[in-house]
């Protein structure tokens, strides 16, 4: 080869890799954190940080429900349809998310990896120890691509829990 091709296969080449990379360098790719709004009324909260929140809806079904009221928040724009957060005895106890166009790697990006998956017919829930639990639904494998649809927040409770055998988790979890 003569040294004009060799020159020419060799800026041709940094310049590819140089367009695909700067963009990176200069502006990183980062996913906006949707629940990022609600931090403020995880379950444990009290009750009045609530009052920032525009419930359109409140319920209380203190027959039914053994004192638990719902606040259901609509969210008309973004990827969060509607926010409920369920409460008793002025304690926010449960976070819905009900959700348009997230994808599992949104709520892997806020809470990590989760610990256990478990697969239905037409879904599949990822748990994670800390009482996150979200649905996707996907016709084919789980993948992080996969629509979610559903988030709950739930309060963990404060007892010690027998951890199940590495065994079984290790074999009920296709993510491993």
């Amino acid at each position: 080869m003569n040294r004009l091709a060799i020159w020419t296969l060799f800026t041709t080449t940094v310049l590819v890799f140089a367009a695909l990379l700067i963009p990176g360098w200069l502006n990183p790719h980062k996913i906006p954190d949707a629940f990022a709004p609600y931090d403020s009324i995880t379950p444990g909260q009290p009750v009045s940080a609530l009052n920032d929140y525009p419930c359109n809806y409140i319920y209380g079904y203190d027959y039914w429900t053994s004192g638990q009221s719902y606040c259901q928040i609509t969210i008309p724009d973004g990827v969060i349809r509607s926010v409920t957060a369920i409460y008793k005895n002025d304690i926010i106890e449960t976070l819905w998310f009900h959700t348009r166009g997230m994808h599992m790697a949104d709520v892997a990006y806020r809470w990590g990896r989760p610990d256990i998956l478990r697969v239905s017919r037409l879904f599949y829930i990822a748990e994670w120890d800390s009482g996150i639990y979200a649905t996707a639904t996907t016709p084919g494998r789980f993948t992080l691509n996969s629509p979610v649809t559903f988030i709950a927040l739930t309060r963990v409770p404060e007892i010690s829990v027998m951890e199940p055998p590495a065994l079984f988790v290790a074999m009920n979890n296709p993510l491993e």
